[in-house]
């Protein structure tokens, strides 16, 4: 790395005396690198002059005799195996002494020794500085120490540092070669893609100031994941692609700097007009918010300061909090991105429904908002995100006396048209994609918004109602005539990050009737397989009845029509898996059962 040259030249030249007698200290804040940079710079250095050289962290040593087990298990690995650890008992216990680092390497002088974490030991730092200098003393090692001096608030360190340390050198890490140096590590686990995306990635990265290495690594890794699962999806395109490595780039940096910014970019991305509602404000009466506030130091930090540019990509959000990568809707919403990227720049609606402010007069926006009241009664818009925003904008302006329509009529018209178009099934999920009903800004709720926001609940639960059933009806049908794909779907296995099958009651809701049918016409195998599903779903989880409990009633009818199939069926292979599954509903049944019918089988 040029930009630490002198500090390699230092190093080199620390390497040319036989006895040195002091050791060099390479001090900087946590994540800076100093670590990476013995790895991949001060380490190689020692491999070309063939040097031993041994990495040792101090985190969390309580003693001397601590830092000594550290140092021996760097030396020898393998008396950290089971083995050898048994074997170094009973020596100890035979020879009558321990196996410490003196006894077992005398001739320490031509070791090289980095001791990492200074900051991070429990005992006072300045005993552990004492005891590494008798590696310098004694034995004449060349030693390293890597530390964040900024955390360290032993009274007695200076003192003892000036008599261990005769060097040390404030680390600054060399961004741009650290991330290349990173990205060349990586080897085979690299993506193909991530090369062509690195620019955005490494771009904003660097936006974060102070740049956190260890969280930039962080960054690349979880940039090269998304990349690496978004390859087996429908192509995106490159401009996409970046926005979203961009976006997976800027939420890792972010958790170190303020994880609360994750959470308030959910709520930005599921109630939109909430957040630009709540910058009216702040920009008409400087009204303080703090989640809106944090969403426009992110915006500052890594959009250029524009709000309106941060992708709204709530997987990403999702995944850098929790680690879980659904990538289904991930693809969906980048999906969705590209459509957007794809059509021209945003007109005067669009700029009318994100900031009325920033139309350039009064007659523009009062007839934007005449034309656009006359679609909600037509019906045109179905999208309820967008159905929700345009209320807004049209309240709050006739809450200022720009429109002679009241906010009562206002909300009878758009309550009017929501019910009408549920009535006539015009909305699909789509329409209520990142729909959220409240605001989460804390923004003051009108009553005649309420009761938008009420139909359109009640139009997502429809839909979501028609949705569900839908879901049952291919279940019936994949059970009937796809039954090996039915049973891993049910366990989990296909489907299972957008479903929860294995914990959704979804079995009852089939009806004991339809699945009793689809078992009779089924093999002794497949009857197996379905035993082996039920003994999954019900007596494999701890707290299956806290999911499953209203199975209780199915599962007893289940069971009668199977005890009717195994009589009819008796004396065949297919009657005794019929039997077999019978006793597994029995044991089903008492899983899940309700308190009161537990308490009545105790009884009986």
């Amino acid at each position: 790395m040029t930009e630490h040259r002198h500090i390699v030249e230092a190093f080199e030249n620390y390497l040319e005396s036989d006895r040195p007698g002091h050791a060099l200290m390479v001090a900087g804040e946590w994540g800076s690198g100093k670590t990476h940079f013995w790895k991949t710079v001060l380490d190689p250095l020692l491999e070309r002059k063939q040097r031993a050289k041994v990495l040792v962290s101090l985190y969390g040593v309580k003693s001397h005799e601590d830092i000594e087990r550290q140092v021996v298990s760097a030396i020898y690995p393998m008396l950290k195996t089971g083995l050898f650890k048994t074997l170094k008992a009973a020596l100890e216990k035979w020879v009558g002494f321990g196996l410490s680092l003196f006894r077992l390497e005398p001739r320490l002088h031509r070791a090289v020794f980095c001791f990492d974490d200074l900051e991070r030991a429990t005992i006072p730092q300045w005993e552990a500085l004492g005891y590494i200098n008798r590696f310098i003393e004694q034995y004449g090692s060349h030693v390293v120490i890597l530390a964040n001096e900024v955390k360290i608030s032993d009274t007695r360190y200076a003192e003892m540092k000036e008599k261990v340390v005769g060097k040390t050198f404030q680390f600054e890490p060399d961004l741009d070669e650290a991330l290349n140096s990173i990205v060349g590590e990586m080897r085979e686990c690299k993506h193909k893609l991530l090369d062509a995306r690195f620019t955005s990635v490494k771009a904003a990265i660097l936006k974060s100031k102070p740049v956190n290495l260890r969280s930039a690594i962080q960054a690349v890794d979880n940039c090269n994941l998304v990349l690496k699962r978004l390859d087996g999806k429908s192509a995106l395109p490159p401009e996409v692609l970046d926005a979203v490595t961009s976006m997976v780039a800027a939420c890792t940096m972010q958790e170190r700097i303020g994880k609360d910014t994750l959470g308030h970019l959910s709520a930005l991305f599921a109630d939109t007009h909430a957040f630009y509602f709540s910058r009216y404000v702040r920009q008409r009466e400087g009204a303080e918010d703090g989640p809106l506030a944090a969403v426009e130091e992110f915006a500052g930090r890594f959009f250029d300061g524009n709000a309106d540019l941060i992708p709204p990509l709530t997987a990403v959000v999702s995944f850098i909090e929790t680690g879980r990568l659904d990538t289904d809707s991930l693809h969906a919403q980048a999906a969705l991105l590209a459509k957007k990227e794809s059509k021209e720049p945003d007109d005067m609606y669009r700029q009318f429904l994100r900031d009325p402010f920033m139309l350039n007069s009064d007659a523009e926006l009062l007839r934007l908002a005449d034309e656009s009241t006359h679609r909600v009664a037509a019906g045109e818009i179905t999208n309820a995100t967008e159905l929700s925003l345009l209320f807004s904008v049209l309240d709050f302006l006739s809450r200022h006396a720009m429109l002679q329509t009241s906010s009562a009529d206002l909300a009878a018209l758009f309550c009017s048209s929501i019910e009408k178009l549920s009535a006539d099934g015009r909305f699909r999920d789509g329409d209520f994609e990142g729909y959220m009903s409240l605001s989460r800004f804390g923004m003051p709720v009108s009553e005649e918004l309420r009761a938008v926001i009420g139909v359109l609940d009640i139009a997502k639960e429809k839909v979501h109602e028609v949705a569900h059933a839908r879901r049952i009806e291919n279940l019936r049908i994949e059970m009937d005539l796809h039954f090996e794909s039915f049973v891993k779907r049910m366990t989990g296995g296909i489907d299972g990050e957008t479903f929860d099958y294995a914990h959704e009651p979804v079995l009852s809701q089939m009806g004991s009737g339809p699945v009793a049918r689809i078992l009779g016409g089924k093999t002794a195998r497949e009857i197996r397989l379905f035993e082996s599903m039920l003994r999954q779903r019900y007596l494999r989880v701890t707290n299956i009845g806290d999911f499953l409990s209203v199975e209780y009633e199915f599962l007893l009818d289940l069971n009668q029509k199977i005890s009717d199939l195994f009589k009819a069926n008796k004396g065949s292979l297919q009657g005794v898996a019929f039997e077999m599954l019978s006793d597994v509903l029995t044991n089903a049944a008492k899983r899940i059962a309700p308190a009161s019918h537990a308490e009545e089988t105790s009884a009986g």
